[in-house]
């Protein structure tokens, strides 16, 4: 997580609301934005709600982002043993790193709409004007075409 989500995590509102001064003073009002995701854990519920709140409170938008661990959501064993490997633990080991959830792949824009459902057509809109921007300001596509199997 990010050092705001952190801090909201922790109960801790003075720090994440410190943090967001800081960066809409260094990068401006019109290019910061609150980053939100969902793939299925627990504590992200709670989190959504404190950065759509911050978000609201501070009249900030919010962008939808997606922590893809890997391309295809067939793909999430063969990641799992990389990384056990990785970190030297058994597939028995409890402490270990786990992103078997369909949401750390690379998600359709149906399936990614789905995991937000309805009240969060804006994050879209956000990450939609972001890439539209970078796309205006380098001549550079955003994103590669690609299509899911």
């Amino acid at each position: 997580h990010s050092a705001m989500s952190e801090s909201l995590l922790k109960e801790d509102s003075k720090s994440a609301e410190r943090l967001l001064g800081f960066y809409l003073e260094a990068f401006g009002r019109d290019r910061v934005v609150i980053e939100i995701q969902r793939h299925g854990l627990e504590k992200e519920e709670t989190l959504l709600e404190k950065l759509s709140l911050l978000a609201k409170h501070h009249r900030l938008p919010r962008v939808a982002t997606n922590d893809v661990h890997y391309l295809h959501s067939a793909d999430s064993e063969t990641h799992q043993i990389a990384m056990d490997m990785r970190s030297r633990k058994l597939p028995t080991d409890p402490r270990r790193d786990r992103f078997l959830k369909p949401a750390y792949s690379l998600l359709t824009e149906e399936e990614w709409s789905n995991g937000f459902g309805k009240g969060y057509s804006d994050v879209f809109e956000t990450a939609e004007a972001i890439a539209g921007r970078r796309e205006a300001s380098t001549g550079i596509k955003s994103a590669p075409e690609y299509s899911p199997r």
